[in-house]
């Protein structure tokens, strides 16, 4: 019964942390971009 509760919210949590990660990926690769230049 856990399993099956958790799985999907696992899977929208993964979607959660991906639409608030790639965003900060992006960020902070442009950092060392914008210190280099």
């Amino acid at each position: 019964m856990e399993a099956q509760l958790t799985r999907p919210s696992i899977k929208a949590e993964q979607k959660r942390n991906s639409a608030i990660l790639f965003p900060l990926v992006q960020y902070f690769t442009k950092i060392p971009d914008s210190i280099a230049g």
